[in-house]
């Protein structure tokens, strides 16, 4: 690809960020029950039981609970739309796939069945990460020695002396951090988290988002991920690494991806063409293709 097509394709997204966001403005409602819509997206329901436990707290600790609600909504509508615009191998139409993905139980039967292949198993041994703290849990119940925390509509049954991040005595209606493992399983994905954390949890409201995408083999994802979490751990950054768990994905552009905070790019790219020299040879065409898609989640 040619200097000038790559300028031209980046001129589009940025053509395309911009137009999205004036869209979302004029057209995202949010009723008095916090009901998040979105023209024909599927909306942001607030459990009544949840509406009740937030009238409970603090205004700040439930503008961050609902701030996070937002943040994530934004970023699924910002997201799914571009790709479905550049044609990046989805069947997604009408925003069937995406309540085909919110059967909780079929996703997790497939993980479950996924995480027992050998790719999986080679994802897992080259990450060197030792997992993060994820904040704006709310304490909804208690269960024996069990608590339940919620957030985002998952919910989560917590021993607070191994999974709190600090030692506390627990009541309802609480926002409290919690210790999360090095990696996630979302929606096709493999994610590896930095030990800093997750930028879907992380505050950028004055930063921005840039996504990097790999054109690389299922074996060169894997050499990926061992150098970036030894590298980006080791500076202390917050990230996502997404590699697809379906091998046979890997045609597709939007297979291997590196979520940074814009404002790391100049610590990050060094890193990552240092990491290209290492192991080009097994990249799928020689080179690591980049595609910057910048999301503005804040004000």
């Amino acid at each position: 690809m040619s200097k000038a097509t790559k300028a031209d394709d980046l001129v589009i997204y940025k053509d395309d960020c911009r137009q999205k966001f004036e869209d979302i403005v004029e057209n995202l409602q949010i009723t008095a029950d916090l009901t998040i819509n979105y023209r024909d997206r599927e909306p942001v329901i607030i459990a009544d039981r949840l509406q009740e436990y937030l009238k409970q707290i603090s205004p700040v600790d439930r503008n961050q609970y609902l701030a996070a609600k937002l943040q994530n909504y934004l970023y699924d509508i910002f997201s799914r739309d571009l790709q479905l615009d550049e044609s990046f191998g989805s069947e997604i139409s009408n925003g069937t796939a995406a309540k085909d993905l919110g059967d909780r139980q079929e996703v997790a039967n497939y993980v479950n069945k996924w995480s027992r292949t050998k790719f999986y198993q080679q994802l897992v041994q080259n990450n060197h990460g030792e997992g993060y703290s994820d904040p704006n849990w709310l304490v909804v119940k208690q269960e024996a020695d069990y608590w339940h925390v919620t957030k985002n509509d998952l919910t989560l049954h917590i021993e607070p002396e191994k999974h709190l991040v600090e030692s506390r005595q627990l009541q309802l209606g609480q926002l409290v951090v919690i210790k999360m493992p090095s990696n996630l399983v979302d929606r096709g994905f493999y994610i590896a988290v930095g030990n800093s954390g997750s930028l879907d949890v992380e505050k950028c409201s004055d930063d921005i988002i840039t996504q990097m995408y790999f054109n690389v083999s299922s074996k060169g994802a894997v050499q990926l991920l061992d150098h970036l979490t030894r590298e980006l751990n080791a500076i202390a950054i917050p990230f996502n690494f997404r590699v697809a768990y379906d091998e046979t994905q890997f045609d597709h552009l939007d297979a291997v991806v590196l979520d940074i905070k814009s404002s790391d790019f100049e610590l990050v790219y060094p890193i990552v063409k240092t990491i290209e020299q290492k192991i080009s040879i097994i990249f799928a065409q020689r080179y690591l293709s980049f595609v910057y898609l910048c999301l503005q989640v804040g004000d």
